[in-house]
């Protein structure tokens, strides 16, 4: 039902943007790795921090706890897409400088 879904935009550092129709049954993550959006994926249980991207705009829904993304960091607008479903139609930064920002002690390696 076209009324349950919703699109995603995912933006590139270089300002590239890849658009993913999310389903309702389905996470932000795995509409971006159906559509072949290129970011970093791991446990798919919002524990190890590598899908972390930045809520430019639009509303998600937490489907699960988030562990790595703290309430000090989802209020700055980062969200763990694999745990995570639009409410609305959003824009979603992604790539390693936005993780290298959110956990530097990480991520690091990855600084230009």
């Amino acid at each position: 039902m076209a009324d349950d879904t919703h699109e995603v935009e995912f933006v590139e550092a270089d300002g590239t943007t890849v658009t993913a129709t999310v389903g309702a049954d389905e996470s932000i993550l795995d509409a971006a790795r159906r559509t072949g959006v290129d970011l970093r994926w791991g446990c798919t249980e919002g524990q190890c921090t590598s899908c972390t991207s930045r809520l430019l705009s639009g509303d998600v829904e937490w489907i699960a706890d988030p562990k790595a993304v703290d309430e000090e960091k989802r209020a700055d607008g980062l969200v763990s897409l694999c745990i995570t479903r639009p409410e609305s139609d959003c824009r979603v930064r992604i790539g390693d400088d936005v993780l290298v920002e959110a956990f530097p002690s990480v991520w690091r390696s990855l600084d230009p």
